[in-house]
Formats: structure tokens, sequence, C-alpha cells
């Protein structure tokens, strides 16, 4: 089986472009941030506001099936995938990513995915952490400001009308400090990754580039 690493800070399209290259090479594409969201959607439905414990983690079983290019999510049997799209699901998500206990709870989930499948993966410590033996790695970036740009442009479109590019810009920086200096699975470059800058580059050509890179390796 192939594995394709992508790593990269918030806002830079990681998941669609993961998503796209897969669509074309007919891999898999497993959205690694909707397993954590699935943790926070069950932490909120449990009313679960500190910590989990490992006992708490036994009662959860998530799973993912891949159909017609698209990941579907289940927690304990029930497809959420519709239900985890909403800012307060990701803000919990990104504070519980940083509990170990959690990682290594999902990290299992996701080397079981990239064994069974060719299989594209996307987030902040797959390279380095997750799949640190995968056939390919690449780190996508992309200034702040590009990507704030985007982020904004996209909350507009999905109908967020007064919201402000300072404030996308500002955020998008607090992401990047807390995620390059979290005690756990820091967001960093793999000695080994790719090193890729799409600041000047549309979608399209994104996936182009990074399709030849995997090509590159078959």
């Amino acid at each position: 089986m192939i594995a394709v690493a992508i790593d990269g800070p918030s806002g830079v399209g990681k998941s669609s472009v993961s998503q796209e290259v897969a669509k074309k090479l007919g891999f898999f594409h497993l959205d690694t941030g909707a397993l954590y969201r699935a943790i926070a959607y069950y932490a909120v439905k449990n009313e679960i506001f500190s910590g989990f414990s490992a006992n708490e983690l036994k009662k959860i079983d998530i799973k993912v099936e891949f159909k017609d290019n698209s990941q579907s999510t289940f927690l304990n049997g029930e497809n959420i995938t519709e239900l985890l799209r909403n800012e307060e699901i990701a803000k919990i998500a990104s504070k519980i990513s940083r509990e170990k206990l959690i990682r290594n709870f999902l990290i299992v989930i996701q080397r079981n995915v990239a064994k069974e499948n060719n299989v594209i993966m996307d987030g902040r410590d797959i390279g380095t952490v997750v799949l640190p033996q995968a056939n390919l790695k690449i780190f996508l970036t992309a200034k702040p400001e590009v990507r704030a740009q985007r982020r904004f442009l996209e909350l507009k479109e999905n109908g967020h009308k007064n919201v402000i590019f300072n404030d996308v810009l500002k955020e998008i920086v607090e992401r990047d400090n807390e995620d390059s200096r979290r005690k756990v699975a820091p967001l960093k470059v793999a000695e080994d990754a790719v090193f890729l800058d799409s600041s000047n580059m549309n979608l399209n050509e994104t996936v182009l580039k990074i399709m030849n890179l995997v090509k590159g390796i078959l």
C-alpha cells in the first residue's frame, strides 16, 4: 500500500488538495480532522468539559467509510458526518487534539486505514508522528496573509457577511503559534518532507504539483 502524508498549517487547504489528488489517483483520502471532531462531538453530547479518561475512550468506537470519493465518519454506529462542520465542534477539536491520550487513541485508527488502503492523509503531524514511514511526505504551506484571504473568502461565500479580514488573519497567526509550540505532536516539517509553498498557486496548480510528486514514487 502507498501512504502519502501531507502536513501544514491551518487554512492552507490541505483537505481540499488531498481530496482532489486522491480522487484523481484513485486513492482514499482520510480527513484526520474529522476524527478529532468526532471526539469533540462525543464530548459535547456527553457534557465532558475537561480531559478524557482512558475508561471514557473505551466507550468510543470511530469508523470511517469511503464511497464516491467522500468519507463518512461513524461514532458508535451513528453517521455523524454532517454534524461535524460547525465552529463549536472545530474549536473543541482543536483543544482536545493537544491531549496525548486522545492522539494515541486516534493514531491506531489512522494507521489501520493506511495499512488497508492506498491513502493520502493530511494533518499537522502525519509525517512526523502518525505515519513516519510514509512513502511520500509533503509539507504544504502558504503565507499567513494568503491563508487568511482564502479563509475570509470561504466564510463570505458560506454566508458570514460580517466577517472581518484582520480577525481571520489574527486567528490564523494565533493558531500557527499554538500548533508549533504545543508539547504534544507540534506542527513541524519532517526531515524528509518535500516543502511546498502554495502562496502563488491556485488549487489546481497545487493539486497538479502534488500529483506529479506522488506519481514519482509509484
